[in-house]
């Protein structure tokens, strides 16, 4: 009869750990492709899928998603301000202005020392739509002179609602 007890208590707790539900089990395996393409900053893709799966939402996840979404395209609108700030700034030779907006490093510090050196404001400067990945976007700057190119990769960090260059190296 004990046998049999402990049988059977062994076999619920074994039934009880195996429905037990993963961590993302709650999400739908579109929410799961809407927080990627969020996560991924592929809002055009994002706000469609959102659209398609917004009735099937409860309310807290609904005001989740517009957050995230209106998060994420403050982000975009900040950071294209940003890089016109640094066009301006690299333009005028405003290296203050750059340093204020670049992370403190030691690295970040001998780059902009190095920078500081060319006279960049007689230049024209172009620069590639921001490609992003997680909390980071990463855009090509060419600083175009006479018969000179200066090609440089920036990076950037989007943390508490903040874009921040953590490295930036000339390409070439």
């Amino acid at each position: 009869m004990l046998k049999k007890l402990s049988l059977t208590l062994i076999l619920l707790l074994l039934l009880g750990c195996v429905n037990t539900p993963l961590k993302n089990s709650s999400l739908s395996p579109k929410e799961q492709l809407l927080e990627q393409k969020i996560n991924d900053w592929e809002l055009g893709e994002a706000k469609g899928l959102f659209s398609q799966i917004r009735p099937t939402l409860d309310p807290e996840k609904l005001d989740k998603y517009e957050t995230l979404i209106s998060e994420r395209e403050q982000g975009v609108k900040d950071l294209e301000k940003l890089i016109n700030v640094l066009k301006a700034a690299f333009s005028k030779n405003q290296f203050f202005i750059i340093e204020r907006y670049t992370d403190k490093g030691i690295k970040n510090k001998i780059k902009l020392n190095e920078l500081k050196k060319l006279d960049l404001s007689g230049g024209n400067i172009y620069t590639t739509d921001p490609k992003f990945k997680k909390n980071h976007a990463e855009i090509l700057a060419l600083i175009n002179f006479y018969d000179e190119s200066l090609y440089l990769d920036i990076v950037f960090n989007f943390e508490n609602g903040q874009w921040k260059i953590i490295d930036f190296s000339e390409r070439g």
